[in-house]
């Protein structure tokens, strides 16, 4: 039994390896810890949390010296829940196309400002904030131009999807059904340069996606624009951003603004705050604003972390009067 059980996996083994090495390698990371999250003045039971995800990632290189790589991420609770593909085609730019993972087009500029640990609404405060999403959720495309093509360490990107209905992962030959029917194709331009200045890096980006259906104007729209400046241990963002929902009733646009600044008080602690603020403008009603301020705190050691947090929000889901002030403590390791 024992014989026949090592010639099996010797055979499986090798041929492991002959398709390593005709299709490209692959490779296994992730991450694990826990959470403490406390919201003052609301219920939030037992405040434990875990972390625990998995990404499964393959690359390699075809012959004309074009290089390609995939991955697929598994969340907290051990679920497939997106994916990426993508292939860098030289002095032509790169391709991407991306089932729900984000960080494409408009999203990519969604908060860039500078932090210790998270985006200011990112620590587990239950805030409600609206933020500028573009094709982000849906299966889109992205096309980003070559490095060199662009003076001054610029940057192009694209993206498109041909239905902006938040059907990120689809199965192999499958498509989104009717998630959305008001919601049709969308396009995003991301643009970011360095002008040539160390530390430098100023962004804009817009979105346009088409809606159809009753109550419906003729597009949702966002736009944003903003800069970050790193000097020494310092770096400072500002960013301004806007978003028409393109409906009848309701809400109007939002109008938002967010600053931050992060000091690396060492090469393994760092400290930032944050202010992040929204104002829903409200069609045939009053106009409220939503406010977080953000204290974070980030400190490695090697394949460990640990990250503290305060956050305080004002007219949370905007709602007038209404607070979600939260403390977190995370701790984590990569593998």
């Amino acid at each position: 039994m024992n014989k026949v059980t090592k010639i099996g996996v010797t055979a499986l083994c090798g041929s492991l390896a002959a398709v390593a090495a005709n299709a490209g390698g692959m490779s296994v990371s992730g991450g694990a810890g826990f959470t403490w999250t406390s919201e003052s003045g609301g219920v939030t039971g037992n405040p434990i949390g875990m972390k625990n995800n998995l990404t499964f990632g393959a690359a390699g290189e075809l012959d004309n010296g074009y290089s390609w790589s995939m991955n697929a991420y598994q969340s907290d609770a051990n679920a497939l829940t997106s994916a990426t593909w993508s292939i860098n085609m030289d002095t032509l730019g790169s391709l991407k196309v991306d089932f729900g993972a984000g960080g494409v087009g408009l999203d990519a500029l969604d908060d860039k400002m500078p932090t210790a640990w998270e985006e200011t609404h990112g620590t587990g405060s239950a805030s409600g904030l609206d933020t500028i999403t573009g094709v982000h959720g849906s299966a889109a495309i992205q096309w980003s131009a070559a490095a060199d093509l662009l003076p001054m360490g610029s940057s192009l990107a694209i993206a498109f999807t041909p239905k902006a209905d938040g059907g990120g992962l689809q199965a192999d030959l499958g498509n989104s059904g009717d998630l959305n029917n008001e919601m049709e194709e969308g396009w995003d331009i991301v643009l970011s340069t360095g002008l040539d200045i160390d530390g430098l890096n100023v962004f804009a980006g817009r979105s346009k996606i088409e809606k159809t259906g009753s109550g419906e104007t003729e597009s949702k729209n966002e736009h944003t624009y903003g800069a970050t400046y790193a000097i020494g241990s310092v770096t400072l963002g500002y960013q301004e951003m806007m978003e028409d929902p393109g409906t009848a009733t309701g809400t109007d646009h939002y109008d938002s603004m967010a600053y931050g600044v992060s000091f690396n008080v060492s090469d393994n602690m760092a400290i930032s705050f944050g202010h992040y603020e929204s104002e829903r403008n409200n069609a045939g009603a009053a106009n409220v604003t939503l406010e977080l301020d953000s204290l974070q705190m980030s400190y490695n050691m090697g394949g460990a972390s640990i990250k503290i947090a305060t956050t305080d929000v004002d007219n949370a889901s905007y709602s007038s009067g209404t607070k979600a002030d939260t403390n977190t403590v995370a701790v984590s390791l990569a593998f």
